[in-house]
């Protein structure tokens, strides 16, 4: 009875031992997919030893359910950084659209009047590829006195003042004039400005 017991709990033993070595395995073969995770396979090294000897056997166990348990955590903050990603990429498109669609132009200039961004609007009046190439004068679509208007609000913008609407003749790309109502502000980075256009109402 005695060696019959000792028999099944070998048996049990030999099971449990198995199915440590068939974790301790599969852990293995996904540390060393995921890439340069040496501190991982240096621990799962650490607790393969650990499990080939009956003393640290039970030691081996725990740490390996530790392991995992850190695993599944780690794996779901990496599933949750991927939605979040996914949801910050929706966003950002449905945002880009939304500004693409509007019915005015808005175009982002420096300092000196170059074309650093333009809506999908802006490019259609201007006559430019999307997206609109950078560099451009904006001031090449606007007549000498409109571009001197445009100059001079920049100026009040750069001394914090808020230029009220003004209006302005825009060229168009066969060169004819089309009256516009313009509004600028200060964009987030320096000496970078947001200026947007809309057609005029007849008088």
């Amino acid at each position: 009875m005695i060696l019959r017991n000792l028999s099944k709990f070998q048996q049990k033993l030999q099971e449990g031992a198995e199915r440590r070595q068939e974790a301790l395995r599969r852990l293995a073969d996904r540390g060393t997919s995921t890439g340069p995770d040496s501190d991982a396979r240096a621990a799962l090294g650490v607790l393969h030893q650990l499990a080939l000897s009956p003393e640290s056997a039970a030691q081996a166990l725990a740490l390996l359910q530790e392991f995992q348990v850190h695993q599944i955590e780690l794996d779901a903050q990496i599933e949750s950084s991927r939605q979040a990603l996914a949801d910050a990429d929706a966003a950002l498109l449905q945002q880009t659209r939304l500004h693409d669609r509007l019915p005015v132009a808005c175009v982002r200039i420096d300092e000196a009047g170059h074309l650093l961004a333009c809506n999908r609007t802006a490019c259609q009046w201007l006559g430019l590829d999307v997206p609109a190439p950078k560099g451009l004068l904006f001031g090449a679509f606007l007549s000498p006195a409109d571009e001197a208007g445009l100059q001079h609000r920049l100026g009040q913008v750069n001394q914090g003042w808020s230029p009220t609407p003004w209006r302005l003749d825009l060229l168009t790309p066969d060169r004819t004039s089309r009256p516009m109502q313009a509004a600028i502000s200060a964009d987030d980075q320096p000496d970078h400005y947001i200026v947007v256009l809309m057609d005029r109402a007849p008088a």
